[in-house]
């Protein structure tokens, strides 16, 4: 399990310096965090239901992807070690992960919400 330490939700500055500071793009993919992230949660929870090793892991990755754009290394941290054991087909070991990276993710879309008006 991930560590729950002081590091910040995510670091928008970085991710716009990241982005050569075009705040229109970091805007497009904050909404895109926004629009798709709570339903790739749903389809990874559909996939350990199906027991669908391929599904969890594509919802892992796409989610570690997504809050890695942000700098949000909690959320990216406990997808990606929901998608290493995908890979390894533990899909129990993702299953106890499922309401961490549920509240990670959620803590993601709170602070994009916040922060997005002070982008712009």
């Amino acid at each position: 399990m991930v560590d729950s330490d002081n590091a910040p939700i995510l670091d928008l500055p970085s991710a716009l310096a990241r982005l050569g500071g075009d705040r229109s793009l970091l805007r497009d993919l904050a909404v895109f965090y926004l629009e798709d992230a709570l339903d790739l949660l749903r389809q990874l929870e559909k996939g350990l239901n199906d027991n669908d090793v391929e599904l969890v892991m594509r919802c892992a990755h796409n989610l570690k992807s997504l809050s890695s754009n942000f700098d949000s290394h909690r959320a990216s941290a406990v997808a990606l070690e929901a998608e290493q054991y995908s890979r390894q087909g533990k899909l129990n070991a993702v299953a106890a992960l499922l309401p961490q990276l549920e509240f990670e993710v959620e803590r993601v879309i709170q602070a994009l919400t916040q922060q997005l008006l002070d982008v712009e």
